[in-house]
């Protein structure tokens, strides 16, 4: 981490505190005792004999902020954190998730949490929602339906064009208009399954769908733990298997298509010219 950027950190964090309308005194004698007084900010490492007492310091409000890495991460439990500053990166969504979650509890007094993004994880990450669990677009308005209603909207509309890709949808009453503004007639192959595929895979609701002769189907969809689920049914039979990538996820479902149904390949491989 750069200078700059540690200068940044503590002194945009403090900036937020002062928002949150702390009084000016109580505001200013926390912010002279950061680099005065070691207490104001503590490191908790993942052998550390004192850390017991740490984080009942910082319980009881005697420290400020605690520094860590990876180690209060997932499963401490203070529900009154209300500021978590992301200044480590991750590949994980569900890192990043557990990671934020250590600020969202409900708490007396408490009213929301501020979350300082220093490394834009926030650009490749987003916060797992009932409705991001279920498969929903994510920002899609339901105007007061159900997730499960709106699922069976999409559902519905998905099956008479699996190649339309819903993820922009962000109205679930104006999905016909959404419908006739994409040209689902002349759908473009998603840029993964270009690179690791030659069937014709769309995108659908929870990722990737091949749709096989008989109304049978295979999916891909990326599970809460950041790995790829494949599911489906095939040669009238239930499959199912779990990798740890897209490029596997493919591969995989591509080889069960073509030992289980080979039959179907010249109609289910793509044709790029």
């Amino acid at each position: 981490m750069t200078d700059t950027l540690m200068r940044y950190v503590p002194n945009r964090w403090f900036s937020e505190l002062e928002k949150r309308q702390l009084s000016y005194a109580d505001y200013m004698e926390r912010m002279f005792a950061l680099p005065a007084v070691p207490q104001a900010a503590e490191a908790v490492w993942g052998v550390d004999p004192d850390r017991g007492a740490k984080l009942a310091r910082h319980q009881s409000g005697e420290t400020l902020m605690l520094r860590n890495v990876g180690v209060l991460c997932e499963g401490y439990n203070d529900p009154s954190i209300c500021c978590i500053v992301l200044a480590s990166p991750t590949k994980s969504n569900l890192r990043f998730t557990q990671t934020v979650g250590r600020g969202t509890r409900v708490f007396e007094g408490k009213e929301n949490c501020l979350v300082l993004d220093v490394i834009d994880s926030t650009k490749h990450h987003s916060l797992i929602s009932l409705p991001s669990l279920l498969g929903l677009p994510t920002g899609l308005n339901l105007h007061g339906e159900s997730a499960v209603e709106a699922i069976g909207v999409i559902e519905g509309a998905l099956r008479e064009r699996p190649h339309l890709d819903m993820s922009g949808l962000k109205d679930l009453n104006k999905i016909e208009e959404y419908i006739t503004r994409v040209n689902f007639w002349d759908a473009d192959v998603p840029e993964e399954v270009e690179r690791h595929s030659e069937l014709t895979w769309y995108r659908s609701l929870r990722g990737y769908v091949l749709n096989l002769p008989a109304m049978e189907k295979l999916e891909i969809a990326e599970n809460v733990l950041g790995t790829f689920d494949i599911s489906g049914m095939l040669g009238s039979k239930a499959v199912a298997a779990t990798v740890e990538s897209i490029e596997l996820a493919f591969a995989l479902a591509d080889e069960m298509v073509s030992f289980a149904t080979p039959q179907h390949l010249n109609i289910l491989t793509r044709n790029d010219e």
